[in-house]
């Protein structure tokens, strides 16, 4: 947004995926006030590319319209679908026809991002971008962290959904995975990313849920956020036997926070 660091850069293509409660201690509380800054971003006369909807996809308009940029809209301007066991993108100046390890909404509409970036640098900046290239990249990408699965039996993912938004995508993707199964979770997160709110988005999944503490000054009290559940469900989970968890039989999800993922595969407890 308009006091991110990255926005020294004066991007002739700003990509904004979607507007979600997220970093409200510098972006606001409100869709409306984190809109208005991640508008920060588009310049006069650039091109902007977005999946947002509602009322952050009206800002984005208005602030196109205000710096004469053009502005590419997810299921309006581009489409991505899918049909049989391949994924079709389609613009006025560009059509694909692939296949991807990524199947999920979420990944879809990233995906359809990196490629509308990738069309409007080949038909307005000159870039040749070979869409066998695009096809190979795509087939299987690797983003380590995002709804990876290390193991398929037992299952077990890894995801550093962080917030409201990306933990419904996360349970979301997991329903489907799952059919119907329940999983064992160990969450850790960071005390300003509405922890009880996730938390019980997580239970509609959950066989049981561990807390832990995560490595930073940030961190929620895992204590006190069971005492407000009352729900033998929901326990605490010390850090020192966070691996013997992981190395159980169970079906697991690993999830909550970038700075817990990232302990655990510093320790070689996760190996992504």
């Amino acid at each position: 947004g308009k006091h991110d660091a990255t926005n020294i850069v004066d991007a002739q293509i700003g990509i904004i995926t979607n507007i979600a409660k997220d970093h409200m201690e510098y972006l606001g509380n409100t869709i409306t006030k984190i809109a208005k800054e991640k508008v920060g971003i588009i310049r006069k006369d650039s091109h902007l590319i977005t999946t947002a909807e509602n009322r952050g996809l009206r800002i984005i308009t208005e602030e196109c319209k205000i710096k004469s940029s053009k502005i590419s809209v997810y299921n309006k301007d581009f489409f991505f679908n899918k049909k049989k066991n391949k994924f079709q993108f389609e613009s006025p100046t560009l059509k694909l026809e692939f296949k991807s390890s990524w199947n999920k909404y979420h990944q879809i509409k990233n995906m359809s991002l990196v490629i509308k970036s990738l069309d409007i640098l080949q038909n307005q900046f000159g870039f040749k971008v070979p869409s066998q290239n695009i096809e190979s990249i795509l087939k299987n990408p690797y983003v380590p962290g995002r709804f990876q699965i290390i193991s398929n039996e037992p299952l077990k993912v890894v995801d550093v959904a962080h917030n409201i938004a990306a933990i419904k995508n996360l349970v979301s993707n997991l329903k489907e995975t799952l059919n119907n199964r329940k999983i064992v979770i160990i969450v850790g997160m960071l005390k300003d990313k509405k922890p009880i709110e996730c938390i019980r988005i997580l239970s509609e999944i959950s066989k049981v849920i561990y807390l832990t503490d995560v490595p930073n000054e940030r961190s929620f009290n895992p204590s006190k956020i069971i005492k407000r559940f009352h729900n033998n469900k929901i326990k605490l989970l010390p850090t020192e036997l966070i691996k013997e968890k992981i190395m159980s039989k169970e079906p697991l999800l690993v999830t909550g926070s970038i700075y817990l993922i990232g302990d655990l595969m510093k320790k070689k407890i996760i190996q992504l």
